[in-house]
């Protein structure tokens, strides 16, 4: 199964880019409500970089995802793919092109 969101932001794709390049930016994504514990963080600009991170799904079962970061292509692309977590299979593909706005 194939899943896309599209999502538009009012800012250049160097910006947006530079955002995910960012040191705390996954903390930064991740909605507070999620009780999510980042065990390490991933470098983006790192091919092989893993970011670990545990959390409850439904409050109640614990869970561990790591990702590793397979492509940097910037400021493009960049993508992660799950080695272990909730999914049977994620591959996590981050697009920024820019906007006719």
């Amino acid at each position: 199964m194939k899943f896309e969101k599209e999502s538009l932001i009012r800012a250049s794709p160097e910006k947006v880019f530079g955002f995910h390049e960012l040191p705390d930016a996954i903390e930064r994504l991740i909605p507070p409500w999620e009780n999510a514990k980042i065990v390490q963080r991933a470098d983006i600009s790192e091919i092989g970089s893993r970011a670990i991170i545990e959390q409850r799904i439904l409050g109640i079962l614990p869970s561990r995802w790591i990702a590793e970061h397979t492509a940097y292509e910037p400021p493009r692309m960049f993508e992660d793919v799950q080695l272990e977590g909730p999914f049977a299979k994620w591959r996590h593909r981050h697009v920024v092109e820019p906007h006719a706005e």
